[in-house]
Protein backbone atom coordinates (compact mmCIF):
# COMPACT_ATOMS: atom_id res chain seq x y z
CA UNK A 1 0.00 0.00 0.00
CA UNK A 2 1.46 3.62 -0.87
CA UNK A 3 1.74 6.39 1.12
CA UNK A 4 -0.97 8.04 -1.35
CA UNK A 5 -3.30 5.14 -0.91
CA UNK A 6 -3.18 5.18 3.23
CA UNK A 7 -3.70 9.08 3.02
CA UNK A 8 -6.98 9.11 0.90
CA UNK A 9 -7.86 5.55 2.93
CA UNK A 10 -7.42 7.79 6.12
CA UNK A 11 -9.45 10.83 4.46
CA UNK A 12 -12.34 8.55 3.14
CA UNK A 13 -12.52 7.10 6.73
CA UNK A 14 -13.04 10.08 8.58
CA UNK A 15 -15.19 11.35 6.01
CA UNK A 16 -17.38 8.40 6.39
CA UNK A 17 -17.20 8.75 10.42
CA UNK A 18 -18.20 12.56 10.15
CA UNK A 19 -20.92 11.86 7.73
CA UNK A 20 -22.03 9.15 9.62
CA UNK A 21 -22.00 10.81 12.87
CA UNK A 22 -23.66 13.93 10.94
CA UNK A 23 -26.61 11.65 9.82
CA UNK A 24 -26.94 10.20 13.69
CA UNK A 25 -27.46 13.51 14.58
CA UNK A 26 -29.78 14.75 12.51
CA UNK A 27 -31.75 12.25 12.93
CA UNK A 28 -31.94 12.87 17.04
CA UNK A 29 -32.10 16.56 16.65
CA UNK A 30 -35.33 16.22 13.99
CA UNK A 31 -36.86 13.37 15.88
CA UNK A 32 -36.71 15.51 19.38
CA UNK A 33 -38.49 18.77 17.85
CA UNK A 34 -42.06 19.20 16.68
CA UNK A 35 -41.13 22.15 15.15
CA UNK A 36 -41.30 21.70 11.49
CA UNK A 37 -38.57 24.90 10.79
CA UNK A 38 -35.96 23.07 13.33
CA UNK A 39 -36.52 19.76 11.59
CA UNK A 40 -35.59 21.27 8.13
CA UNK A 41 -32.91 22.47 9.47
CA UNK A 42 -31.52 18.95 10.77
CA UNK A 43 -32.88 17.72 7.30
CA UNK A 44 -30.04 20.11 6.11
CA UNK A 45 -27.57 18.24 8.25
CA UNK A 46 -28.49 15.06 7.41
CA UNK A 47 -28.21 15.56 3.56
CA UNK A 48 -24.65 16.79 4.50
CA UNK A 49 -23.67 13.79 6.53
CA UNK A 50 -25.16 11.43 3.57
CA UNK A 51 -22.92 13.22 0.88
CA UNK A 52 -20.25 12.43 3.36
CA UNK A 53 -20.76 8.95 3.74
CA UNK A 54 -21.51 8.71 0.04
CA UNK A 55 -17.90 10.72 -1.04
CA UNK A 56 -16.25 7.93 1.52
CA UNK A 57 -17.63 5.17 -0.17
CA UNK A 58 -16.58 6.27 -3.60
CA UNK A 59 -12.98 6.66 -2.10
CA UNK A 60 -12.60 3.23 -0.49
CA UNK A 61 -14.02 1.92 -3.91
CA UNK A 62 -11.62 3.80 -5.69
CA UNK A 63 -9.00 2.79 -3.75
CA UNK A 64 -10.12 -0.58 -3.44
CA UNK A 65 -10.01 -0.07 -7.64
CA UNK A 66 -6.26 1.01 -8.14
CA UNK A 67 -4.69 -1.23 -5.85
CA UNK A 68 -6.33 -4.19 -7.62
CA UNK A 69 -5.19 -2.70 -11.05
CA UNK A 70 -1.43 -2.64 -9.28
CA UNK A 71 -1.64 -5.97 -8.53
CA UNK A 72 -3.17 -7.00 -11.68
CA UNK A 73 -0.55 -5.47 -13.72
CA UNK A 74 2.09 -6.82 -11.16
CA UNK A 75 0.51 -10.63 -12.29
CA UNK A 76 0.42 -10.18 -15.15
CA UNK A 77 4.02 -9.40 -15.81
CA UNK A 78 5.16 -12.01 -13.88
CA UNK A 79 2.74 -14.36 -16.09
CA UNK A 80 4.22 -13.37 -18.86
CA UNK A 81 7.87 -13.68 -17.87
CA UNK A 82 6.85 -17.21 -16.70
CA UNK A 83 5.76 -18.04 -19.92
CA UNK A 84 8.51 -16.37 -21.90
CA UNK A 85 10.76 -18.29 -20.07
CA UNK A 86 8.74 -21.80 -20.33
CA UNK A 87 8.88 -20.87 -24.18
CA UNK A 88 12.36 -20.41 -24.04
CA UNK A 89 12.82 -23.98 -22.77
CA UNK A 90 14.72 -23.13 -19.41
CA UNK A 91 11.46 -24.17 -17.26
CA UNK A 92 10.06 -22.59 -14.09
CA UNK A 93 12.70 -22.31 -11.44
CA UNK A 94 12.28 -24.06 -8.37
CA UNK A 95 13.07 -23.01 -5.16
CA UNK A 96 17.07 -23.71 -5.64
CA UNK A 97 16.56 -20.87 -8.48
CA UNK A 98 17.66 -24.09 -10.63
CA UNK A 99 15.34 -24.63 -13.80
CA UNK A 100 12.88 -27.83 -13.00
CA UNK A 101 14.49 -30.82 -14.65
CA UNK A 102 18.11 -29.31 -14.97
CA UNK A 103 19.55 -30.14 -11.49
CA UNK A 104 21.86 -32.74 -10.42
CA UNK A 105 19.02 -34.96 -9.47
CA UNK A 106 17.00 -34.80 -12.46
CA UNK A 107 16.92 -38.12 -14.25
CA UNK A 108 17.63 -37.40 -18.34
CA UNK A 109 15.42 -40.84 -19.21
CA UNK A 110 12.70 -38.87 -17.37
CA UNK A 111 12.41 -40.24 -13.94
CA UNK A 112 11.79 -36.86 -12.77
CA UNK A 113 8.17 -36.78 -14.24
CA UNK A 114 5.18 -37.04 -11.76
CA UNK A 115 1.07 -36.37 -12.03
CA UNK A 116 -1.66 -38.01 -10.21
CA UNK A 117 -3.79 -41.05 -11.31
CA UNK A 118 -6.39 -38.06 -12.20
CA UNK A 119 -3.98 -35.79 -14.34
CA UNK A 120 -4.27 -35.12 -17.96
CA UNK A 121 -0.47 -34.04 -18.46
CA UNK A 122 2.99 -35.21 -16.50
CA UNK A 123 5.04 -32.58 -14.92
CA UNK A 124 8.67 -32.29 -14.10
CA UNK A 125 8.88 -32.62 -10.43
CA UNK A 126 9.43 -28.89 -9.57
CA UNK A 127 6.25 -27.13 -11.78
CA UNK A 128 4.26 -25.09 -10.46
CA UNK A 129 1.24 -26.74 -11.76
CA UNK A 130 2.15 -29.71 -9.46
CA UNK A 131 3.13 -28.21 -6.82
CA UNK A 132 1.16 -29.14 -3.34
CA UNK A 133 -0.65 -32.12 -5.19
CA UNK A 134 -0.02 -35.84 -4.48
CA UNK A 135 2.14 -36.92 -7.34
CA UNK A 136 4.11 -40.01 -7.77
CA UNK A 137 7.29 -40.12 -9.81
CA UNK A 138 6.73 -42.38 -13.18
CA UNK A 139 8.53 -41.87 -16.16
CA UNK A 140 7.60 -40.52 -19.68
CA UNK A 141 6.71 -44.13 -21.14
CA UNK A 142 4.41 -44.86 -17.98
CA UNK A 143 3.09 -41.85 -18.01
CA UNK A 144 2.13 -41.68 -21.89
CA UNK A 145 0.72 -45.48 -21.60
CA UNK A 146 -1.69 -43.71 -19.04
CA UNK A 147 -2.90 -41.29 -21.65
CA UNK A 148 -1.13 -38.17 -20.12
CA UNK A 149 0.65 -36.01 -22.33
CA UNK A 150 3.14 -33.24 -21.44
CA UNK A 151 2.40 -30.35 -19.92
CA UNK A 152 2.44 -27.06 -21.63
CA UNK A 153 4.30 -24.99 -19.42
CA UNK A 154 7.15 -26.96 -18.03
CA UNK A 155 7.47 -29.96 -21.09
CA UNK A 156 6.45 -27.35 -23.77
CA UNK A 157 8.21 -28.98 -27.18
CA UNK A 158 8.98 -31.92 -25.42
CA UNK A 159 5.69 -33.86 -27.06
CA UNK A 160 6.95 -36.84 -29.17
CA UNK A 161 3.96 -35.74 -31.48
CA UNK A 162 2.26 -32.89 -32.47
CA UNK A 163 0.34 -31.30 -29.85
CA UNK A 164 -3.46 -30.32 -29.97
CA UNK A 165 -3.39 -26.51 -29.92
CA UNK A 166 -6.88 -24.64 -28.75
Amino acid sequence: MTAETRLVSRLALLVGVAGGLAVLAAWAGSSSTPVVGRQAAWGAVGVAGTFGVTAASFLWVATGRQAVARRTAELRGLILAGVAQARSGAGPADHTGEAAGSGAGADPAGADLVATATMVHYHRAGCRLAAGKPVEPAGRADHEQAGRTPCGVCLEGTSPGPRDEP
